[in-house]
C-alpha cells in the first residue's frame, strides 16, 4: 500500500489586528491590535494586520527517495482604513505557496506563486448595518461559509477546498472582480456579488470533445463576446449572537467565546460558462486526425487562426454553471469547555461530466462535517482541542466516490495566537477503474501569533 508521511511546520503566523502596545506583563496575555486614530472624534482611522505562514514539508511518499522541502505558505500585509464611518477600504497584500521551484533570480516575478495583490475594495455605507455597498478585488463571495474562510482561526489544519470551486476558473484566489452588497435584515446576514470573471488559461488548450464540459468560453470566444458574468450570494439566519460583516473572513472556531448557531445558504452562477461540441456530427466533420476531440485549429473553420464567434456558434454549444449549497455552523460554551461544528452539503454543475482538481470540485456533489471539543483546562500551560473531520464526493465522471477523513487536535497555548496542531489525514480520490490505495499524512503544524 502506498504510504505518505508529511510533516508541515507552520514556523509562523503572525496576525497583528494592531493597537498601540500594551505595557508588558507577567501574565500570559494575547498581543495588542494596531489601530492608529486619524481624527479627534475618532471616525478616522487605520487598523493593520500581518501574517506569514511557514512550512517545512518531509515527504517520505516512496520507500526509495526523500524530499525535505520549505515553503512559505502565505504572506499577508492587510490595511483597513477607515475613512469615517461611512467609507472603508481594504487593502491586503501578500503571496501563496512560494517554494524551492518557484523562485526566481531576482524576486521580482514567480513561475507560480501567487504574489503581490490578494484583494482590494472600497466600500460605502448607504444604510448602517442594513446595506454597504463595495468595488475592486473582493473576498464576498457565494456558495459557503468555507468559500471564504479566515485561515487564521480554522477548526482543522487547512480550510475544506470544495468551497473553492471556481478557484481559477473565474477568481484570482477566491478573489472575484467585481460589485458586492452585504448587510443585516434582523437576524438576516446577506452578501451578494457581480463580478466579471477571469480569463482562465486552465483548460484554454484542452481539446473539446461532445460528452464533456470544459471552462475555455471566455478563452475561446472573444473576452468581451461571452460569459461576461458571475453572480454569486450567501445567505446566514443568525440564532444567537451574530457573528461581524465589517470584512468577509469567516471563523472557524471561536473557542466558545460566542455563542452561534448559524444556518446558511449559497450559491455561485456563471452563464456559459464551460463549452463542448454541439454534436456527434459536428464532431465527424472536422476532427481531421481521428482523435474524437476538436483542438483549437480543428475549431478554425476558416482556417486563419482566428475563431470567430459564427465559427464557434456553428461548432460549440455553452453550458451555465451553476453551483448551491447549504450549511450549518455552531460554536458553544460547554461548561469550562467548548464545542465547535460544521456541516454541508454541495451540489456542483459545470456541465456533463467536468472534471476539476480532484481536491476541490467536479460535477456532483460532496458532504462534508468536522467536530471540535475544546476540553476544559487541565495542563499547566493552554487548553486542548481535539476534532474530527469527513468528506465525501460524489462525481459524475467517476465509477467510484471519494472520502477524506481527518483527525487531529490544537493545542492553543494563547489562544489563536499560540497554537500548536497535529493531523492525521486518509484520502481515497474518485477514481475509475482499480481501487488505488490510501493516501496518508501526518501534518505537524506551529502557529505563533504577534
Amino acid at each position: 500500500m502506498k504510504k505518505s508521511l508529511h510533516l508541515c511546520l507552520l514556523l509562523f503566523s503572525i496576525n497583528t489586528f494592531a493597537q498601540t502596545t500594551a505595557p508588558p506583563s507577567q501574565e500570559t496575555q494575547a498581543p495588542s491590535k494596531l489601530i492608529f486614530t486619524l481624527s479627534e472624534d475618532g471616525k478616522s482611522w487605520i487598523r493593520m494586520l500581518f501574517r506569514t505562514n511557514l512550512w517545512v514539508i518531509a515527504d517520505a511518499s516512496k520507500d526509495s527517495e526523500f524530499s525535505l522541502t520549505p515553503e512559505l505558505r502565505r504572506l499577508r500585509l492587510g490595511t483597513e482604513i477607515h475613512i469615517t464611518d461611512h467609507f472603508l477600504i481594504w487593502l491586503n497584500l501578500g503571496l501563496n505557496g512560494l517554494t524551492p521551484s518557484n523562485l526566481t533570480i531576482s524576486g521580482l516575478q514567480s513561475n507560480t506563486s501567487d504574489q503581490l495583490v490578494i484583494g482590494m475594495v472600497g466600500e460605502s455605507m448607504l444604510i448602517k448595518d442594513k446595506l454597504y455597498i463595495g468595488l475592486g478585488l473582493h473576498y464576498w463571495g457565494g456558495l459557503s461559509r468555507v468559500t471564504s474562510p479566515s485561515t487564521a482561526n480554522l477548526l482543522t489544519l487547512e480550510s475544506p477546498l470544495f468551497g473553492f470551486a471556481q478557484g481559477g476558473y473565474t477568481n484570482q484566489l477566491q478573489r472575484h472582480l467585481g460589485v458586492y452588497a452585504k448587510g443585516e435584515l434582523g437576524r438576516l446576514q446577506y452578501q451578494v456579488a457581480f463580478n466579471g470573471p477571469l480569463r482562465s488559461s486552465r483548460d484554454e488548450n484542452k481539446a473539446l470533445s461532445v460528452d464533456q464540459f470544459v471552462y475555455a468560453t471566455r478563452a475561446l470566444y472573444d473576452i468581451n463576446k461571452k460569459a461576461q458574468l458571475v453572480t454569486e450570494g450567501y445567505f446566514t439566519w443568525q440564532f444567537l449572537e451574530k457573528e461581524g460583516m465589517v470584512l468577509p473572513f469567516k471563523t472557524g472556531t471561536y473557542l466558545g467565546k460566542k455563542k452561534v448557531l448559524a444556518l446558511g445558504a449559497g450559491f455561485i452562477s456563471h452563464p456559459s460558462g464551460t463549452i463542448t461540441v454541439k454534436n456527434e456530427l459536428i464532431l465527424n466533420e472536422y476532427d481531421t486526425d481521428g482523435s474524437g476531440t476538436l483542438s483549437r485549429e480543428e475549431l478554425d473553420i476558416n482556417m486563419d487562426g482566428i475563431l470567430t464567434p459564427q465559427e464557434l456558434k456553428s461548432t460549440t454549444r455553452t453550458y451555465d454553471v451553476f453551483h448551491w449549497s447549504t450549511d450549518i455552523f455552531t460554536d458553544l460554551p460547554v461548561g469550562k469547555g467548548a464545542i465547535t461544528a460544521y456541516a454541508a452539503y454541495a451540489n456542483f454543475d459545470f456541465g456533463n461530466n467536468f472534471i476539476g482538481p480532484l481536491s476541490v470540485a467536479s460535477t456532483g456533489k460532496i458532504f462534508f462535517t468536522q467536530f471540535g471539543y475544546l476540553i476544559p483546562p487541565f495542563l499547566k500551560q493552554g487548553k486542548i482541542q481535539p476534532y474530527l473531520s469527513y468528506e465525501y464526493s460524489q462525481y459524475d465522471a467517476f465509477e467510484h466516490d471519494g472520502e477524506r477523513f481527518q483527525i487531529g487536535s490544537n493545542w492553543y497555548f494563547v489562544g489563536q495566537h499560540a497554537k500548536l496542531v497535529l493531523e492525521y489525514q486518509l484520502t481515497r480520490f474518485n477514481y475509475n477503474g482499480e481501487r488505488p490505495p490510501l493516501e496518508k499524512l501526518i501534518r505537524l503544524h506551529l502557529q505563533l501569533a504577534i
